[in-house]
């Protein structure tokens, strides 16, 4: 790469980074009250089971458990740079 093409990679990968802090930073502030995410996930769970959304049905059972705030960076940034890696 060019020195500007550096640059805008440079510039691509703060804006990420602090995109992601920031994100992070508004999720920790706005933490759910003690036992709102199960309470959450056993609606979505009898609204999948009624039969009539089997997208959410399917998404769910097939979800998993939920990645750890490092796992998502890495993965996001691991994205990121692949496709940057491709021009």
């Amino acid at each position: 790469l060019d020195g500007a093409a550096r640059l805008e990679v440079f510039a691509q990968l703060t804006g990420f980074v602090a995109g992601h802090v920031g994100y992070e930073i508004a999720q920790a502030r706005a933490a759910l009250p003690p036992g709102r995410a199960e309470a959450e996930a056993r609606y979505l769970a009898a609204v999948a089971a009624d039969g009539r959304h089997p997208e959410l049905a399917e998404a769910l059972a097939s979800a998993g458990s939920p990645p750890t705030p490092d796992d998502t960076f890495a993965r996001f940034l691991d994205r990121l740079v692949d496709g940057l890696d491709s021009t």
